[in-house]
């Protein structure tokens, strides 16, 4: 039998394509569990963001990642291509243009709604699009197997990606008692904590209001930057109300110097409000930290900030009264008897450290059922 080189490149895209997506769907899963509790390989800036897309409309069905789904159509795609009789049918083309027009939908909303960028979504697009070129009008008299063992093929991996969704789905709400979570949760005292902070997001009239002490310098809270505030933000009902606490002595008179350059940090992301960029900055600012290991110097990254008007931050940052109103921020956090990071006030009661996704969930479960 003669294997064309365009059959080649057709199995290679549905190999690809299913190793692609199966890695995505596993590592949906991990970050729903709470076992990676950072960025995602991919999340590489505030636009690619691979975590935002996978809390987005287009990341999961009814707890099971759209990976899935792609896998399951690469899958049949392939065994389609198997047998003769299959490839050659309408069936086989309505396959593939289903996966294309699945895939444009997608790209549609992550551009266009969402306004984030994805690789990994991306690369499955440019997949399924190649396997859709590559499959259109497969030739040659090679069929490996039968249409009875087609069906039966597609039957088993519908079964066996069935049975890795329900193993992960049950290990999802096995890891806590939400019961006695919530309870627990509940008996925490609600304290009168009022004070407002200009960088925020959300509606004021939310359900939940999740208010965040944070230093830029602290890996936790670069944890919470990347793998959690994107769960909050795709929460139509959530607030999230950001406190910068450095702990750095320039600008907190509480704190020793344990994040060099923290308090300067701070004053460019509080300045790039002005412009509606804090929470771009925000995230740049943790980037640049990761990426250097510690928070350098301010002016040595000013490029990197990412921000419309680079002269106009300067000019903010230069100016004494960023000094005053990010010591009146600080102050808050002082008040509040804040004594690491990153901690947060969940309408009114207090967690006082990091936590993973599963638990942030829970909270923002209970809060909705009783505000």
């Amino acid at each position: 039998m003669k294997i064309s080189t365009r059959l080649l490149l057709f199995f290679l895209f549905v190999i690809l394509g299913i190793c692609v997506l199966f890695w995505s769907a596993h590592d949906w899963y991990a970050l729903m569990r709470g076992d990676r509790v950072g960025a995602s390989f991919c999340t590489i800036s505030a636009y690619w963001n691979c975590d935002a897309a996978s809390f987005s409309l287009i990341g999961s069905i009814a707890n099971i990642p759209i990976g899935i789904f792609g896998v399951f159509w690469f899958a049949v795609a392939g065994l389609l291509a198997l047998n003769d009789r299959s490839r050659r049918s309408l069936g086989m083309k309505g396959w593939l243009v289903l996966g294309l027009v699945t895939a444009a939908f997608c790209w549609n909303y992550l551009f266009f709604f969402l306004k984030a960028g994805c690789l990994t979504c991306y690369a499955s697009y440019v997949l399924i699009l190649g396997t859709l070129l590559t499959g259109w009008n497969l030739k040659g008299p090679f069929q490996l197997l039968s249409v009875r063992k087609v069906i039966g093929f597609v039957l088993v991996a519908a079964a066996l990606l069935a049975l890795y969704c329900g193993y992960n789905i049950y290990r999802m709400n096995s890891l806590i008692d939400t019961a006695e979570f919530r309870s627990w949760f509940r008996s925490l005292p609600v304290e009168g904590f009022t004070a407002k902070s200009p960088l925020m997001k959300g509606e004021e009239n939310a359900k939940v209001t999740v208010v965040e002490f944070s230093d830029f310098g602290c890996p936790y809270c670069e944890k919470t930057a990347s793998a959690i505030l994107p769960y909050l933000a795709s929460q139509k009902d959530v607030r999230v109300v950001f406190f910068p606490f450095p702990l750095d002595s320039t600008c907190n008179s509480k704190s020793q110097m344990v994040h060099p350059h923290s308090c300067d940090w701070s004053k460019v992301a509080y300045c790039a409000n002005a412009q509606n960029a804090f929470w771009r900055v925000h995230d740049n600012i943790f980037k640049i930290a990761r990426e250097n290991e510690h928070l350098p110097p301010v002016k040595e990254h000013w490029e990197s900030v990412g921000v419309p008007d680079l002269d106009q931050l300067k000019k903010c940052f230069e100016n004494s009264e960023t000094d005053k109103a990010l010591r009146d921020l600080v102050n808050v956090g002082i008040e509040a008897n804040i004594e690491g990071t990153p901690s947060f006030f969940f309408n009114g009661r207090r967690i006082p450290r990091f936590m993973p996704l599963p638990l942030w969930k829970a909270i923002v479960d209970e809060l909705r059922s009783n505000p």
